[in-house]
C-alpha cells in the first residue's frame, strides 16, 4: 500500500446507515475515516451490497424508500447525507453510462458545462487518460477500456470529494489495469479527493491502495481492515462467507430438472416454452388493458366522427335530410364495417404494437440474448418470432371486433342524440341493412375485412420482427429502430388498404 499522502486532513463518516425498501438494514450504523489524495478498496463478497453502497454516497439511492443516515465531518461545511438528494461522491458506473448519442468529447463536455462550481482539474492528466481516443469518436467504437477513462475523466468534472469506482478493472487486461490505477493515483493526489473501488479481482490494485473497507455480510457493517495483504483479505473473505451460510435459513428445494433429450443436429423445439413465449406475447401484444382502451379510443373516434359529421355536414340537409337518411346510415354502417374501422385498427395495431416489437427484439439483440440462445441450441426464431407473428394476428382480428363494436354502440348514440324520437329498432334496421342480408348471420364483406386484417397483422409483425433484428450497437440504434418499425409498419398497412379497396370495390 501507499503511504504517502498529499492531503494530510482527516474526513469522517459518521453513524452511516442504509435501510432497504423492505426496511431491511444493509449496513448497520458505522463510521469510517479517510484522508484526501487516497484511494480505498472496499472489499466483500459479491451480492452484499458494494454497489448499493456506492450509490448511496452518490446520492443516488430513491430517499422515498431507502432509508440513509450518516453525516461527513472534515469539510469546510458538514454534509448530512439524510437530506434528499445530498451526496458526497461522483459515480463512475460500472457499464460505463456513456451517452451513445453524444461523442467522447461531448460526453465530457456535457458534464463540464454542468458541473458545479469551478473545479481546477488537472487538464494534463485528463488528457493522458484520452490520449488514445479520437475526440469525435462515437461511443460504440470505442473499446471497454476507452469507455472506462471516458467515464473516469467525464465523471472528474464533478465537485464531490468523493470519486467512486464500481469495478473499474473489469473487463481489463493487465497491463491497462496497471495504466488506469497509475493515471487514478496521479488523479486523486493532484485534486485531493478520496477514490473508493469495488473490484472482484483485487489483487492487482491492493498494492495501490491506502485503505482496506471491508463490507461484512454476516455483520451488516463496513470496518477498516489494518494494512493487509491479499491472504488476509481472502481470509475475511472466507470467514465471513462461512459466518453468512451458518446463520441462513434451509436453502430452497429447487425441483429436479427432466433428463436431456437424445442429441440431434436440429435444436429440439419445446411446446411449453413456446407456449411461455406465446402467452407472453399475448400479454403484451393482444390483451394488454391499455391496448383495449387505444382501440376503444378509436372506435368512439370512427364511431363519432362517421356519424355526426356525415348528417350535420350533409348539403341541404334541412330539405333533403329526410330523404337521404335511410340510405345515409346504411352507408355508415357499411363504410364503417368494410373500410374505416379495418383501416384505423390496423395503424393504431402497426403504431403500437410495432413498437413493441421492435423495441423488444432490439433490446434482446443489443443484451447479446440471441446469441446466448443460439449458444444454447434454443430455437429462438420460432419461439419468438412464431409467438410474436400469432399474437400480431390474434390482436388484428379481435381489435378489429371491438373497434367495430365500440364504432357501432357510439354511432348509435350520436345517431340518437341527433334524431331523439327515434326507436333503436329503426337504427338497427338502417345502419346494418347493407352488412346481413336475407337473414344471414355473416356480414357481407367479412372475408375481405378478414383478409386485409391479416395481411396487416403480418405486415406490421414483419416490419416489427426486421427492424428489431438489425445489428444494434447503443440504445440510440434500438429507438432508431422502433422508429423505422413505425413507419414502414403504417406505410405498409397503408398500401395493403389501398390495394384491397381497388381490388375490393372495383367496379
Amino acid at each position: 500500500m501507499n503511504p504517502q499522502q498529499t492531503h494530510p486532513d482527516l474526513w469522517r463518516i459518521v453513524g452511516l446507515t442504509v435501510a432497504t425498501p423492505q426496511q431491511e438494514i444493509l449496513i448497520h450504523p458505522t463510521d469510517l475515516e479517510c484522508v484526501p489524495g487516497e484511494i480505498i478498496l472496499l472489499a466483500g463478497l459479491s451480492g452484499v451490497g458494494k454497489t448499493t453502497f456506492l450509490k448511496a454516497l452518490s446520492g443516488l439511492l430513491d430517499t422515498g424508500h431507502w432509508r440513509l443516515a450518516g453525516r461527513l465531518l472534515g469539510l469546510p461545511q458538514e454534509i448530512d447525507l439524510a437530506q434528499e438528494g445530498q451526496a458526497i461522491g461522483s459515480l463512475v458506473f460500472q457499464d460505463h453510462a456513456l451517452f451513445d448519442d453524444l461523442s467522447a468529447y461531448e460526453n465530457i463536455l456535457i458534464a463540464r458545462d454542468h458541473s458545479t462550481g469551478q473545479p481546477d482539474k488537472p487538464l494534463a492528466l485528463l488528457r493522458s487518460l484520452l490520449a488514445d481516443i479520437q475526440p469525435q469518436a462515437a461511443v460504440a467504437s470505442l473499446s471497454g477500456g476507452q469507455k472506462q477513462r471516458v467515464a473516469i475523466a467525464r465523471t472528474l468534472h464533478g465537485t464531490r470529494p468523493l470519486l467512486l469506482l464500481d469495478e473499474p478493472n473489469s473487463g481489463l487486461d493487465a497491463a491497462r489495469a496497471e495504466e488506469m490505477i497509475q493515471l487514478l493515483r496521479q488523479l486523486v493526489m493532484a485534486t485531493g479527493q478520496v477514490a473508493v473501488i469495488t473490484a472482484h479481482h483485487f489483487q492487482a490494485l491492493l498494492p495501490h491502495v491506502d485503505r482496506v473497507w471491508f463490507f461484512s455480510r454476516s455483520e451488516r457493517t463496513i470496518r477498516a481492515l489494518p494494512q493487509v495483504g491479499v491472504a488476509e483479505i481472502m481470509q475475511q473473505l472466507w470467514q465471513d462467507a462461512q459466518t453468512d451460510q451458518a446463520a441462513r435459513s434451509t436453502p430452497q428445494e429447487w425441483p429436479e430438472l427432466p433428463p436431456p433429450q437424445s442429441p440431434s443436429r436440429a435444436a429440439p423445439m419445446h411446446g411449453r416454452w413456446f407456449a411461455f413465449f406465446l402467452n407472453r406475447y399475448l400479454q403484451q401484444l393482444c390483451f394488454s388493458p391499455l391496448l383495449l382502451v387505444y382501440i376503444l379510443l378509436g372506435g368512439v373516434l370512427a364511431g363519432f366522427v362517421s356519424v355526426w359529421f356525415s348528417f350535420q355536414n350533409l348539403p341541404y340537409k334541412d330539405y333533403f335530410g329526410e330523404v337521404l337518411h335511410d340510405d345515409l346510415l346504411a352507408g355508415i354502417g357499411y363504410f364503417q364495417f368494410r373500410v374505416l374501422v379495418p383501416l384505423l385498427t390496423a395503424l393504431l395495431l402497426a403504431s403500437r404494437n410495432g413498437a413493441i416489437i421492435s423495441a423488444d427484439i432490439g433490446h434482446r439483440g443489443f443484451a447479446a440474448q440471441f446469441l446466448a440462445m443460439r449458444n444454447m441450441g434454443i430455437p429462438y426464431r420460432l419461439y419468438l418470432g412464431g409467438s410474436i407473428l400469432l399474437a400480431t394476428l390474434l390482436a388484428s382480428g379481435l381489435m378489429f371486433l371491438v373497434c367495430w363494436f365500440i364504432s357501432a354502440w357510439i354511432s348509435y348514440g350520436t345517431w340518437s342524440f341527433l334524431h331523439p324520437f327515434q326507436p333503436m329498432a329503426l337504427w338497427k334496421e338502417l345502419f346494418f341493412q347493407n352488412l346481413f342480408l336475407d337473414d344471414s348471420m355473416v356480414p357481407v364483406g367479412l372475408g375481405w375485412v378478414a383478409a386485409k386484417m391479416a395481411a396487416s397483422g403480418l405486415a406490421i409483425a414483419v416490419m416489427g420482427l426486421l427492424a428489431g433484428a438489425a445489428e444494434k450497437h447503443s440504445v440510440l440504434d434500438i429507438n432508431r429502430g422502433i422508429a423505422q418499425s413505425l413507419i414502414a409498419g403504417t406505410s405498409l398497412v397503408l398500401m395493403i388498404h389501398t390495394i384491397f379497396a381497388f381490388i375490393e370495390f372495383a367496379p
